[in-house]
């Protein structure tokens, strides 16, 4: 399968899942913020390469620009 092709299956995935979620309330939401920074820690090497290979970035970049930011907006999101 293709790059073109997996991405294309991974975005009618997501948009299907969001189709079918029902609201959900903050603390549900606070709980999927917690899953994807769990996640993101646990593949943060995996990421660090992707961005290498993908945007020849280095892993204090990728760390700054990338990953960091999504770890505090994660966090100021469950704050607000």
């Amino acid at each position: 399968m293709s790059n073109k092709e997996l991405i294309e299956k991974a975005y009618w995935r997501a948009k299907d899942c969001f189709e079918e979620r029902q609201v959900t309330t903050a603390n549900e939401r606070i709980d999927l913020l917690d899953k994807l920074e769990q996640t993101i820690r646990r593949q943060q090497s995996k990421i660090m390469e992707a961005l290498y290979l993908d945007l020849n970035k280095s892993p204090h970049e990728a760390f700054m620009a990338e990953i960091g930011l999504v770890l505090v907006r994660s966090d100021i999101l469950k704050k607000i």
